[in-house]
């Protein structure tokens, strides 16, 4: 008789998510010439989209359903948010969701918070 445990089970499907999301061209991020796909902690992954248009967030639901069909893995969809980071365009306003994704200005996830800042204005001189 052996035991498993789970949690290194759990680490497997994490890795496993991962190489499905580095196999889709749409999702990841570039920084300082290496290209991220996810941040990961244990079974809890920040999937990285370059952009919040339509397109990507399409292509990591394309993603996540062949992964649910092949593995039966599901993902946390009370967990699901998207969060635009960096400089967003002033117009039109952000969506409250894309497609099945809820669109929010800030998500706590692996201890972090991940927030958008509105830009912040130099004072004149």
């Amino acid at each position: 008789m052996f035991g498993i445990n789970l949690g290194h089970l759990n680490l497997f499907v994490a890795w496993v998510l991962l190489a499905w999301l580095q196999a889709v061209p749409e999702l990841g991020i570039t920084g300082s010439g290496v290209k991220f796909w996810a941040v990961q902690f244990a079974d809890d992954c920040v999937v990285l989209l370059p952009t919040y248009d339509k397109a990507n967030p399409h292509a990591l639901l394309s993603a996540m359903n062949s992964l649910v069909d092949t593995t039966g893995q599901h993902l946390n969809t009370a967990k699901r948010r998207l969060v635009p980071l960096g400089a967003l365009p002033p117009n039109p306003p952000l969506p409250s969701a894309i497609y099945t994704i809820p669109v929010s200005t800030t998500a706590a996830t692996l201890g972090m918070i991940f927030q958008q800042h509105p830009p912040t204005q130099q004072k004149q001189k």
